[in-house]
């Protein structure tokens, strides 16, 4: 197995698409850890996992407070001894269809919170066991609403997710002579609780298994290899004058 002995950090791990990325990781041989806010989600995954014989730590916590992240790594030494992969996916979009003049200053600040500070703490967190093992991935859930702007919704979330695609490039240029591979996901469409089916039909739409494909696919390439974006696309959504990948 491709993942065999690995250990993975994904945070939002127990629902949508961090949950397509858990199962494709647990399947390929890792060992999971798991944080989110919801209890229920997160016992939930953890008893599936173990159920299915696979080593995993589930813990409560906001990936926007240093001291839950803190507590979460240490727990995941504690268990498996190593860290070799982070999955930043934990996100919220609680401005939904918002243009910037309806913007609430609460929501941007909750978006910022999970989006892009969450995002920090937990990398800061596992690099030093990274750098200390000479090997590591991270992989940074983005989106292409972070690269192309068709209209002026969802203003906070896209501006978090342009964040994303900054903070990445950054770290990778942190990174690059310590053997760590960092990747961001730029996911089109995808079936989700934060993407409600608005329009009756979502059979063209991305899976959260799509997505896990695509990160299990960057959290086993050598470290010679860097892929620092992979967009992510439905097959339906490519040409066309309102294409969002042209």
């Amino acid at each position: 197995m491709r993942l065999q002995g690995r250990v993975a950090i994904v945070t939002g791990g127990a629902k949508g698409i961090g949950w397509g990325i858990t199962q494709l990781f647990a399947k390929a041989g890792s060992h999971i850890v798991l944080i989110g806010r919801s209890e229920d989600a997160i016992r939930q995954a953890e008893r599936h996992l173990r159920d299915d014989g696979i080593k995993a730590l589930a813990c409560v916590g906001d990936v926007s407070k240093s001291s839950d992240v803190r507590q979460m790594v240490a727990a995941a030494l504690q268990q498996f001894g190593q860290i070799d992969i982070l999955v930043n996916n934990a996100g919220v979009n609680p401005n939904r269809g918002r243009s910037v003049l309806d913007t609430e200053e609460a929501d941007w600040d909750a978006i910022m919170a999970v989006n892009l500070r969450g995002m920090l703490l937990c990398t800061k967190a596992v690099l030093p066991i990274m750098k200390k093992q000479r090997r590591g991935h991270i992989i940074n859930m983005c989106s292409i609403g972070g690269k192309v702007i068709r209209d002026g919704k969802n203003s906070a979330y896209r501006t978090s997710k342009f964040g994303v695609r900054g903070f990445t490039w950054s770290l990778a240029k942190d990174v690059r002579d310590d053997n760590i591979s960092v990747s961001a996901i730029l996911p089109g469409t995808t079936q989700s609780a934060m993407n409600p089916n608005e329009t009756g039909d979502s059979s063209s739409w991305l899976s959260p298994n799509d997505i896990g494909e695509a990160a299990l696919f960057l959290a086993t390439r050598e470290p010679n290899v860097i892929i620092p974006e992979m967009i992510v696309a439905p097959r339906s959504s490519i040409g066309g004058p309102t294409c969002p990948y042209c």
